[in-house]
């Protein structure tokens, strides 16, 4: 494309990694926007197709062309299998609900990707519109969008995200039950604490909540997979 005089637009996953946002896995292929067929592969680099609104409206990140935020998260949802895609777009929505993105793309988030989202027609767009009812900003990692979509798979009450119990915040919480379930990945985003300081506070805290009628359980990355 650089050769033919045009800046390659990078767009799903890939764009989502230079929107710095964090992804389950590293994609096995760069994905770019088409110039001419699409689904055409070389030296792991697959072009994919892209509506003329979306190419009008990339943005540079990281010194490169890339799909807008909005575009690129809505394009994840309809091409990317849920259990991947969700995590992009909760790790998205997250950051912006506690200011950690640096994207003048993100102003008003939430709202944005939603109505786009149940806009969407064509292939891809009724996982596109599950994924707007069920997308939350509460997830603090990756393993805990995936606890989220575990509870939903079993039919589970909604959950409490990030309730405060006395001066704790657990991940996951019904209250009526008195049971929560936290996700023991040790490191959620921007955690810079060490592992062994992570593990003694942790059992301070699961003391402390069951000492007050609590049931705590924990889920862990072996148990999701």
């Amino acid at each position: 494309q650089k050769i033919a005089g045009r800046e390659p637009i990078f767009l799903r996953r890939t764009a989502a990694v230079l929107h710095g946002l964090q992804l389950g896995r590293v994609p096995d292929d760069v994905e770019i926007a088409a110039a001419g067929r699409c689904g055409s592969e070389a030296a792991g680099v697959r072009s994919r197709e892209i509506s003329p609104a979306s190419r009008q409206r990339a943005v540079v990140r990281s010194g490169a062309q890339v799909t807008g935020l909005v575009d690129t998260l809505v394009d994840c949802a309809r091409f990317t299998v849920p259990e991947e895609a969700l995590p992009i777009i909760e790790n998205a929505l997250h950051r912006e609900r506690t200011g950690q993105i640096d994207d003048d793309d993100a102003e008003g988030l939430r709202p944005r990707l939603d109505r786009a989202l149940r806009a969407c027609t064509g292939r891809g767009s009724r996982r596109a519109k599950n994924i707007a009812e069920v997308m939350s900003p509460f997830c603090e990692s990756i393993g805990e969008s995936r606890c989220l979509m575990l509870f939903r798979l079993h039919g589970l009450p909604t959950p409490t995200q990030q309730l405060a119990i006395g001066p704790y915040r657990v991940d996951f919480a019904w209250p009526q039950q008195r049971v929560i379930v936290e996700f023991d990945g040790m490191v959620k985003y921007g955690d810079t604490r060490t592992s062994g300081g992570i593990f003694l506070a942790e059992k301070r805290r699961e003391a402390w909540l069951q000492s007050q009628g609590w049931t705590v359980l924990r889920l862990t990355w072996d148990m999701l997979s």
